[in-house]
């Protein structure tokens, strides 16, 4: 019955309904618990704000005004930033965060999903893979954390890696150096 549904669509239902209520309102609030959520919001903010300006030198006087403060030792998640980007100008700030924690959820599930379809040969097991990946309790438990709850990476860099030393693809040896980078 799984096959004949979009494995994407799958994974975000189950994200949506393994985080709810949070999609029911999701400018009220943000994902996960503590201040740490916050911090991340605000340096989503600051990156959309100084991308568009065109500053793209991580220096902020948000911080330690007058003279701010250098931002190449915060904890800037760069993927998790450019899909918020994406979503703001539709849903504004907070609901984009939401929603972005939310696809980011999606998202390792759907990376487990092509993995396993390609090491087992079973959709079913792809399925069951990414259910565990969708809804991993080390993962939705650190949703204040948005640079941390990205591993869908990972499948996707073993997933092209296994596929160069097995096939030699120069496409595979693109995309798996690709991945390993956004890691």
């Amino acid at each position: 019955m799984l096959q004949r549904v979009s494995p994407i669509a799958f994974y975000v239902a189950l994200a949506l309904l393994f985080t709810w209520p949070l999609i029911k309102e999701p400018s009220s609030h943000i994902p996960g618990t503590g201040s740490d959520a916050y911090v991340h919001l605000w340096t989503f903010d600051w990156a959309g704000q100084a991308t568009a300006r065109g500053d793209f030198s991580l220096h902020t006087n948000r911080l330690f005004y007058p003279g701010g403060v250098l931002m190449l030792n915060h904890n800037v998640a760069w993927f998790n930033i450019a899909v918020w980007m994406l979503l703001k100008p539709f849903f504004g700030p907070i609901a984009a965060y939401t929603l972005t924690v939310l696809l980011l959820l999606a998202f390792n599930g759907y990376g487990i999903h092509l993995l396993v379809r390609d090491i087992a040969g079973s959709e079913d097991a792809a399925y069951l893979a990414g259910v565990i990946g969708t809804t991993w309790p080390f993962i939705t438990t650190h949703l204040q954390h948005p640079n941390l709850i990205v591993i869908g990476f990972i499948p996707l860099a073993i997933r092209h890696i296994r596929r160069l030393i097995l096939e030699g693809r120069g496409s595979d040896e693109i995309l798996s150096g690709l991945y390993v980078r956004l890691i």
